[in-house]
């Protein structure tokens, strides 16, 4: 329940602030989320045409990020 709710906390800006989170430098049409002390990354994009942040994907931060994209 711990994760559940630090991933809500994590992404409740977005509604407002799409842009909010840092690019992630390796693929830059990646946004990266931290979530809390668990270590989980969220990897996000921003369609500004259709008003849409889509969540690509979520992941330990322990793995492989660039094997997984």
């Amino acid at each position: 329940m711990e994760l559940v709710r630090d991933v809500d906390k994590s992404l409740w800006p977005l509604a407002k602030w799409p842009r909010f989170y840092p690019v992630y430098a390796p693929a830059r049409k990646y946004r990266k989320i931290v979530v809390g002390s668990a270590g989980y990354v969220i990897l996000y994009r921003v369609l500004e045409a259709q008003r849409l942040v889509i969540i690509a994907r979520m992941f330990h931060g322990a793995r492989n990020i660039r094997a997984l994209l």
